[in-house]
């Protein structure tokens, strides 16, 4: 069970989007696997890879190339779970219930049992853009992509209970951190948590909640 922490201060509590992350992924799979067979059904193709064949067509790699996606999707999900299972929720409590820009973002990441990495605990703020990429039918045919424009990482050591005392978290936000490239379509922030663990891998992902200059 998570405690709560620094009660004498405002804090807003965020759970881990590991599992959220992870439905994604599975949903993901599912329609890339899906979109391969339909692509082999409608178009007839055989799954055939000899690139020397005279009945070779290279539209073969497409289906393969979404039967590989959805694989990768597979293992990024079935690796969140093993992680979820082994070491239970995690929740990020933030001081104050928000940072603003050019604000110091505080708190602590406090996880369900006492965790002892070797090597500490590798935090990593970062702002993450949604940007309009144009395609050659113009702005309104492109497609969405995502791209870091922010990122900064602490080695956090030391950590006597990372269940009752929980983590420390302490980044300086950039004064622009409320506003984005004039590209951009919209931006997130997120706090990655990662710990070599007992030969396992912790990883834990939150939302940063970043106030506009008006809060």
């Amino acid at each position: 069970m998570l405690g709560k922490t620094m009660s004498s201060t405002t804090v807003r509590r965020i759970e881990d989007a590991t599992p959220h992350h992870a439905r994604g992924n599975w949903i993901g799979a599912i329609l890339a696997f899906a979109a391969a067979v339909v692509v082999v059904w409608w178009f007839d193709l055989r799954l055939a890879l000899d690139v020397q064949a005279p009945d070779f067509d290279p539209a073969v790699f497409l289906p393969v190339s979404l039967a590989l996606l959805g694989t990768i999707l597979v293992m990024r999900a079935i690796r969140s779970r093993i992680v979820a299972r082994r070491f239970g929720p995690s929740a990020f409590d933030v001081e104050g219930g928000h940072v603003a820009p050019g604000g110091v973002l505080r708190g602590r990441v406090l996880t369900s049992r006492d965790l002892a990495p070797t090597a500490g605990f590798r935090l990593r703020l970062r702002c993450i853009e949604t940007v309009r990429m144009a395609s050659s039918a113009g702005a309104s045919q492109g497609r969405d992509e995502e791209r870091v424009a922010f990122e900064v990482e602490n080695i956090v050591t030391g950590v006597a209970s990372s269940a009752r005392d929980g983590i420390p978290v302490e980044f300086e936000m950039p004064s622009q951190a409320a506003r984005t490239s004039t590209a951009a379509r919209g931006a997130r922030w997120t706090l990655d948590v990662e710990a070599d663990v007992e030969g396992a891998r912790y990883a834990a992902l939150f939302g940063v909640p970043v106030a506009s200059r008006g809060a």
